[in-house]
């Protein structure tokens, strides 16, 4: 429950129960829910709330995984929020290493402990490879300004030297 003062004010939130819901969002969120546990395809599925700053979507979201938490059996859930990388070349591997802690957590079975491994490892991999590709990026007005200029240095050398002069 969202706590109010005397006047109705509450901080700018997202509501984390269902019961706190003041603008009927529920039964959509219900819906989203349902759409999801309902997905039955081959293919990853991906869904967008899309939305203005402060409209809700957080509050729908958080919803919708309390629905989906109540199921008798209910989907694994993987949160990430990209928001909390400041440093975009950690995006990465903080997005592998919270699905490798998942299943680490979902099960003690040796199957579970090297797929978890497999995804630590491989955000790191893709952590050090982000990590040289933006260094590189960083260098790269550094190096065509100079292979540029060794271009049109030796250009000259060469058009001196047909023209002997």
């Amino acid at each position: 429950m969202q706590i109010q003062d005397k006047y109705g004010y509450s901080a700018h939130r997202a509501i984390t129960e269902i019961e706190d819901d003041l603008l009927g969002r529920a039964e959509f969120s219900k819906n989203l829910s349902d759409a999801i546990s309902n997905w039955k395809g081959q293919d990853s599925l991906v869904i967008a709330l899309y939305g203005d700053w402060g409209t809700g979507k957080t509050s729908i979201k958080n919803m919708a995984l309390k629905y989906l938490n109540k199921m008798s059996k209910p989907p694994i859930i993987i949160e990430f929020s990209p928001w909390e990388w400041s440093a975009q070349e950690r995006i990465t591997q903080a997005f592998f290493d919270e699905i490798s802690k998942s299943i680490g957590n979902l099960s003690f079975s040796e199957r579970d402990k090297k797929l978890a491994n497999i995804f630590k490892k491989y955000g790191n991999y893709l952590a050090a490879s982000e990590s040289v590709l933006h260094g590189s990026s960083l260098a790269l007005p550094a190096i065509v300004s100079i292979v540029a200029g060794l271009g049109i240095g030796t250009s000259l050398l060469i058009d001196d030297s047909r023209t002997g002069k």
